[in-house]
């Protein structure tokens, strides 16, 4: 059995890059990492737009006055929050699942299915 040397193989590797290629692949890594931080704050913020419009306890109220059901209240609020939380992500889910990849010249994918993950 060989032994295989993982810095060895990647040094290797990496030698085959030009400087422009190997610039822009750090680029691609550090905004990557950027993306986990605006994603959090996409979505603190699509939490606290959705919590602010009321709509939710609205919802919850006039299913409980009604039918006196909590379970199907608790579940149509989780089913609207999600509606919305989708529909609010979606702009955002588009430029980082596709848009930015197309940036880097990497549209693997037609455009739709880079912001719907398998």
């Amino acid at each position: 059995m060989t032994n295989f040397y993982p810095a060895a193989a990647t040094a290797q590797w990496l030698a085959t890059l030009s400087p422009q290629e190997t610039a822009r692949a750090i680029a691609y890594t550090h905004g990557s990492h950027w993306l986990v931080l605006w994603s959090f704050l996409v979505s603190a913020l699509v939490a606290w737009i959705i919590v602010r419009t009321g709509l939710l306890v609205a919802i919850r109220s006039r299913i409980e006055r009604r039918r006196r059901r909590p379970v199907l209240a608790s579940f149509a609020v989780a089913l609207v929050y999600s509606a919305m939380s989708w529909a609010l992500t979606l702009p955002w889910s588009i430029y980082q699942g596709w848009w930015r990849e197309k940036q880097y010249g990497r549209p693997a994918r037609p455009w739709a299915a880079g912001w719907v993950r398998p």
